[in-house]
């Protein structure tokens, strides 16, 4: 459970520990509602398949339900452009078919390598932030 995972501090995604278990079911539920076991995109193919439609109805359609419940207030959201459908839409299309295939084209050519360039961005960015 979130709980377990919480109190084992385990490693989920960024902000997962964030979400509470009410939310985690929401969106495991409204995946299922579309058909779907998980959300991952198919990125071989154009962002307005079918298939890649029915993730961006429920990724758009899940973050408004959870920002306006709350769910993000950690992050001190601007809660005012969960109306803006096209901005979302925008957003979306460009981290997923954008910045999110760059790093899985990263990926595909040497494994592990995005994530080694973040540790050393990081760590290039470390001294300056403490100055």
């Amino acid at each position: 459970t979130l709980k377990g995972a919480r109190e084992a501090r385990s490693k989920l995604g960024k902000h997962t520990m964030h979400l509470s278990e009410f939310n985690i079911c929401y969106v495991q539920t409204s995946l299922s509602q579309l058909g779907l076991w998980c959300c991952m995109p198919n990125l071989n193919e154009q962002p307005d398949s079918l298939y890649n439609e029915a993730h961006q109805i429920f990724v758009i359609k899940s973050f408004r339900q959870l920002t306006a419940g709350g769910a993000y207030k950690y992050m001190n959201m601007n809660e005012a452009y969960i109306n803006d459908l096209e901005l979302l839409k925008q957003a979306y299309d460009h981290y997923v078919h954008y910045s999110f295939t760059k790093k899985v084209a990263k990926e595909r050519k040497e494994e592990g390598k995005h994530h080694r360039d973040e540790e050393r961005k990081l760590i290039q960015t470390a001294p300056e932030r403490v100055g």
